[in-house]
């Protein structure tokens, strides 16, 4: 009897735990099953990003976390969510992650990134190089360097046929280069091993172990090398001569007795930030265009409308290459197509997951999430929602033009488009970006015709293995004809 009693006794106790620890998780949100550990969704995530977050938030809600190459992340999909976690600075935090991305994938010392003045002087000094009332000399120099590489590459086509990324990659990378670390930066020499290392940025950035990823850390290193040589004939110079990033960077250097070499690490993560993005997305708003029933005709009946009364303001000023930057932000208002069709690129191809850890207990959706947990916001599957954006797979160049209230639920969705995240971790160098894709769209079809080779018309799709680190890169390319315009 005593030993019935002592059974009924346990298995009170016992069930008592597990209804408690049941309880206790069941406030935790739920995990997507996987099969295999450490590796969990990552194959999954790898091969159709989109579906899998898209099935995930359908079965689980906007809250769920997922398990993938031994870290355990929450994701967040709801855009009304999405915009409480950009303005929840109480119970989210972002800049100890950047500094540990600083660190691990862009391979500056801990000793650098946790040094007060990184924090209060260095990060301020080049976010205010990057705000709107400095962006205009980013601009003009970014202007100046793209006409010249651009008038070569289109004099160099002939009308031939060719890539389409080799016509307009490289030099675009080459200009914003000069527009960050001057004229002189020999940026053609860091382009191949900057390739090889962002091609593996997404994997460096989900954790993948630095011996499995030998060749891109060493092509990194190859880049901070050539900035290190460089810095040292920057010193040589007046800071007159100087772009406000390299300055600022020698100046931080010489402060706090950083060596050239750290002085190097430190800027190639900007120039990463610079190069990694915008570029592709003035890549595919030609690509997009090109398979519009117009074509690229109604971008360039604009320009050429802006351009003549441009010329009509400014009789006796011919548009040179300084005076190009000033033509597009005059023309600001009479570019409403451009800028449309940029802002549906940008929607389209970018895949941003802006990422936060918990510092205070919150609640989320009825879950807990403690101190120490990652979370991510899935902007992606805002972007793609058919209630915020009818036909949102599909590119729509007048898409902003048409005066849509993007809702969800009848309510209205201020943050429907997030290529550049939000929050603190909302990308400094969008303002130049923005004037960047304009002046480079400008240009290509202000001085040239681009079509596609109706022998080769295969058309690039965009590649998945880029989740959540910016635009979209494309598998295989567009062959195009390239020939001067007479205007």
């Amino acid at each position: 009897m005593a030993t019935n009693w002592a059974l009924l006794l346990l298995s009170v106790t016992v069930l008592g735990y597990f209804l408690r620890f049941r309880s206790t998780r069941s406030r935790r949100p739920p995990l997507v099953p996987y099969t295999i550990p450490w590796l969990g969704s990552a194959l999954d995530l790898n091969k159709d990003p989109d579906k899998f977050f898209r099935e995930a938030s359908a079965r689980y809600g906007s809250v769920f976390r997922v398990k993938a190459l031994g870290q355990e992340i929450t994701y967040v999909t709801a855009p009304s969510l999405i915009q409480g976690i950009y303005r929840d600075n109480k119970h989210y935090e972002f800049m100890p992650l950047r500094l540990e991305i600083m660190e691990k994938v862009f391979a500056t010392a801990h000793e650098v990134t946790h040094a007060p003045a990184m924090i209060d002087t260095y990060f301020p000094a080049q976010h205010r190089a990057l705000a709107p009332s400095n962006v205009p000399e980013l601009l003009s120099a970014y202007a100046e360097r793209a006409f010249e590489l651009f008038s070569k590459a289109i004099d160099g086509a002939d009308g031939t046929s060719m890539s389409l990324i080799q016509f307009i990659i490289p030099p675009t990378y080459c200009a914003a280069a000069a527009a960050l670390l001057g004229k002189d930066f020999p940026a053609m020499e860091t382009y191949a091993p900057f390739r090889k290392f962002d091609d593996a940025f997404p994997l460096m950035l989900a954790g993948l172990p630095r011996f499995m990823l030998p060749g891109p850390h060493k092509a990194w290193w190859e880049v901070i090398r050539l900035i290190e040589q460089y810095l040292e004939t920057a010193k040589q110079k007046e800071d007159a001569e100087l772009p406000a990033f390299v300055r600022s960077t020698l100046s931080m250097a010489d402060g706090s007795g950083w060596s050239t070499e750290t002085a190097a690490t430190v800027l190639a993560s900007y120039l990463w930030a610079a190069e990694a993005n915008a570029i592709w997305a003035g890549y595919w708003l030609i690509v997009f265009m090109l398979q519009e029933p117009g074509g690229l005709a109604p971008l360039v009946e604009e320009l050429d409308r802006a351009r003549a009364a441009w010329l009509a303001a400014h009789p006796g000023t011919p548009l040179t290459p300084d005076a190009f930057h000033t033509f597009i932000a005059d023309s600001a208002g009479a570019l409403p197509l451009l800028g449309s069709a940029i802002q549906e690129t940008l929607r389209v191809t970018s895949d941003v997951m802006a990422l936060r850890r918990v510092i205070e207990p919150v609640e989320m959706e009825g879950y807990e999430l403690g101190v120490g947990e990652r979370v991510v916001s899935v902007t992606r599957l805002v972007h793609l929602d058919e209630e915020i954006h009818p036909g949102a797979e599909a590119f729509r160049p007048t898409r902003y033009l048409e005066n849509q209230k993007f809702t969800k639920n009848g309510k209205a969705v201020p943050n429907h488009s997030m290529p550049f995240g939000g929050g603190v971790s909302m990308c400094e160098g969008r303002h130049f970006v923005m004037g960047e894709l304009k002046i480079l769209i400008a240009l290509l079809l202000t001085y040239a015709t681009i079509g596609i080779d109706p022998k080769k018309p295969e058309i690039p799709k965009m590649s998945r293995n880029r989740i959540g680190a910016g635009i979209m890169p494309p598998i295989g390319d567009l062959n195009v004809i390239i020939k001067r315009r007479q205007i």
